[in-house]
């Protein structure tokens, strides 16, 4: 929540919170609207990393698979078929 805001005071022309560093944002936030209000939106955010992480593995599995398969000079395994 901390660091949205502070994102969105940087482009805002309204409202700002004008928070010193990300410490000031907690103990503000805290106080200010109660310890739930640091949770808000955690939801929405968790349910879109989880399916940016399914998709990267399952893309990485199937790009590996793929260059191994049609490169010859990657080799089976190692650091150049990793990168």
């Amino acid at each position: 929540v901390v660091l949205i805001r502070m994102q969105a005071d940087g482009a805002a022309q309204g409202e700002r919170r004008l928070y010193r560093n990300a410490l000031d944002g907690l103990l503000r936030v805290s106080r200010e609207e109660g310890v739930a209000a640091l949770w808000r939106g955690v939801g929405p955010c968790t349910l879109r990393a989880s399916l940016v992480t399914t998709s990267q593995i399952a893309s990485f599995g199937t790009a590996k698979q793929f260059l191994r398969d049609r490169v010859q000079w990657l080799g089976q395994e190692g650091v150049p078929l990793q990168l």
